[in-house]
């Protein structure tokens, strides 16, 4: 095996089709990792045949995972690939997802463990394909606005248009040699200023109205501060919302969420694939740990868990937020599927995520409030375009609030 940034070889991950959810979720993480990963439902186009794919695939391969549990076991499709990877002296990686008898040919071959925290036995597979596990980012982006789908006519107003253009002046240095001075830059202020004091003269001259006017400012300050609409911290609204989205918790079935997803017109690889999605406007607050979405009036965190967690370490992970009052509130929540699907994109934009780059790019799947079933909650896949309900239950979390 070889390391990260070097040409590793590819590995088929071999699995029965019940398995389907976690060995999705293993493909995917260890893809990120920077592993060259194989798998059937990734790999094999529309159109080709499943049969010849999977034996050229097998024949490619340099390493060959076998996912274990009383149904793989059982399978022979399973057991024949793992007998030709044997046969043709793969290097065979078994993980245990559920327990089971092993496979007698595996018996002394040492397994990585999933049964108990996934993250650990995450850790210990790319200790033996030798790949180091992925770094937390060190900074959040700086980007100030960014407004979602271009060509929806969705259109930043006056004031968004002027600070774009600023920004993109300030940090371009052929540009920044061209600005002939602070006079040019502050030019609209400085004519501003000017003509406010022009005015302000010739009306204290002509004493009129009595009164109404003093040069010494006070009183056209504190005007101006009592005229000033009141914010709360830095949030700023840039049009009204047009899409209310329910925040309560509830049950809901396979059924309701598609037609939810259907009405909303929200993209769904496996259920709504024609959905347009949502136009959203997007805005950085609080130091780059929030954003803003002017389209439908909730605040995200930005980033969010860089661990995966269960539900009610999920539940834990929010009670911690509020009373450090991330970003300067303590009414953050976990999102409902139908808020979490209007952050979701009908193309691959963020490190190969239906999402926008304007969050961070670490939360793949995240957990939202709504069940589906006793001991299943659905969750929003950013990485696979779609929501669902697993029955494992280590994920991520992206707070938000409204």
């Amino acid at each position: 095996m070889q390391t990260k940034g070097t040409n590793i070889g590819m590995t088929f991950i071999s699995y029965a089709r019940a398995d389907q959810d976690f060995a999705l979720r293993l493909a995917h993480d260890l893809r990120a990792a920077g592993a060259d990963i194989w798998l059937d439902q990734l790999d094999i186009a529309s159109g080709q045949r499943w049969d010849h794919e999977v034996h050229r695939a097998l024949g490619a391969c340099e390493s060959f995972i076998v996912v274990l549990s009383p149904t793989s076991v059982a399978s022979e499709n399973v057991l024949d690939e793992l007998a030709f990877a044997l046969d043709k002296k793969k290097t065979v990686l078994p993980v245990l997802y559920q327990s089971c008898d092993m496979p007698f040919r595996l018996i002394r071959i040492q397994y990585s463990d999933f049964t108990g925290e996934y993250a650990r036995g995450m850790k210990n597979l790319l200790s033996v394909l030798k790949i180091p596990a992925p770094k937390p980012p060190t900074a959040a982006p700086q980007a100030q606005l960014t407004t979602a789908k271009a060509g929806k006519n969705a259109q930043p107003n006056d004031e968004q248009t002027s600070r774009l253009v600023q920004d993109s002046q300030a940090n371009h240095p052929l540009k920044a040699k061209r600005n002939p001075g602070w006079l040019w830059q502050y030019k609209g202020t400085v004519l501003t200023v000017l003509a406010l004091a022009i005015v302000c003269t010739i009306l204290a001259l002509n004493d009129w109205p009595k009164g109404k006017i003093s040069l010494g400012g006070g009183d056209l300050s504190q005007q101006a501060e009592a005229e000033r609409p009141a914010q709360k911290n830095d949030e700023t609204h840039y049009r009204p919302v047009v899409l209310t989205l329910r925040t309560k918790p509830a049950t809901l079935s396979a059924d309701q969420v598609k037609a939810m997803l259907i009405e909303k017109d929200f993209y769904d690889l496996q259920r709504n694939k024609s959905g347009k999605g949502v136009t959203n406007v997007y805005e950085i607050q609080a130091n780059g740990q929030v954003v803003y979405d002017g389209t439908t009036g909730l605040y995200w965190q930005q980033s969010g868990s860089l661990d995966y967690m269960a539900f009610k370490d999920a539940q834990a992970y929010i009670t911690k937020l509020n009373d450090d009052k991330f970003a300067g509130y303590d009414d953050w929540r976990l999102p409902t599927v139908e808020e979490a699907m209007s952050l979701m994109e009908p193309e691959r934009k963020n490190g190969n995520l239906f999402i926008e780059p304007i969050f961070d790019n670490k939360q793949y799947w995240i957990w939202t409030s709504d069940k589906a079933a006793a001991r299943r909650v659905w969750l929003v896949l950013f990485d696979f375009g779609h929501c669902y309900n697993p029955a494992y239950d280590d994920f991520s979390v992206r707070a938000v609030r409204s």
